[in-house]
């Protein structure tokens, strides 16, 4: 119900807002993140260097500084322009100011549901088990009728490798535990899946799993091991309920010490 609830304030929220901003202003703030999108890719960077170059900075330094004081301007300039024209339309009242902030509302109610779909992704994204500690919220999670259907096309990855890490982790370290699983139709599917195989044969991730102790903060914000937690087969092969059982079994079997010992 609240979790319902809250996505209705939002979406009515950015309505209202855009309603009164009007259409033009809201286009004009679009346009500008746009242009700071190409800012980025094309200008602060030899802007960056010139400022290093002058001013004897850091080349690093010169290009923050760069990014964020451009990105601000172009940001301003959009929106004081939009500003500007908006204020010449609602002064000649009329049909186009009414235009205007119809096409706002619409805008804004747009706006809100694509920050409504997002707050809600990332709350499905949280594993059940992670929400079983909250009895409160679980209980809003589960009386939730939006989150249903937002599950079914939720592009973001299941957070539930937060609360599994540790498995993964032993199974990477335990050759004993692998040769078990390669009879599991999921483990052979999960090896012969590329982006996996990039990921297991990248020097650089090997190194910072086999470091003494593992650098396993850094091996999680990897590209490739983020490209293995977007991709919906291993997603789905890392959920398979039969694969965590042999996973587990797996774990088990391989921690016992040998019967002739």
């Amino acid at each position: 119900m609240w979790v319902d609830l809250g996505v209705g304030v939002v979406v009515v929220l950015y309505g209202l807002i855009g309603l009164f901003q009007g259409v033009i202003v809201q286009l004009f703030r679009l346009s500008g993140l746009v242009l700071i999108v190409v800012y980025a890719r094309f200008v602060a960077e030899p802007v960056g260097q010139w400022l290093a170059a002058k001013l004897g900075l850091n080349a690093l330094i010169a290009y923050y500084i760069s990014f964020i004081v451009g990105s601000l301007v172009v940001y301003a300039v959009c929106a004081l322009i939009g500003r500007g024209v908006t204020k010449v339309v609602a002064a000649g009242g009329g049909a186009p100011r009414k235009v205007n902030r119809t096409l706002g509302g619409l805008l804004g109610l747009a706006k809100g549901l694509v920050v409504a779909f997002i707050l809600v992704s990332v709350l499905d994204m949280i594993p059940q088990k992670v929400l079983a500690r909250w009895e409160a919220v679980e209980k809003q999670v589960a009386a939730s009728r939006i989150l249903p259907h937002v599950h079914r096309v939720n592009p973001l990855p299941e957070l539930r490798f937060v609360t599994d890490i540790d498995d993964y982790k032993r199974l990477l370290e335990s050759p004993e535990a692998q040769r078990i699983l390669q009879g599991t139709p999921e483990f052979v599917r999960l090896q012969d899946h590329p982006k996996f195989r990039q990921a297991v044969s990248d020097p650089k991730l090997r190194e910072l799993i086999k470091a003494k102790p593992p650098r396993w903060p850094e091996v999680l914000v990897h590209e490739k091991v983020i490209a293995l937690g977007f991709d919906r087969e291993i997603r789905e092969i890392l959920n398979d309920e039969k694969f965590r059982a042999a996973l587990q079994a797996a774990l088990q079997q391989a921690k016992k010490p040998p019967s002739g010992e």
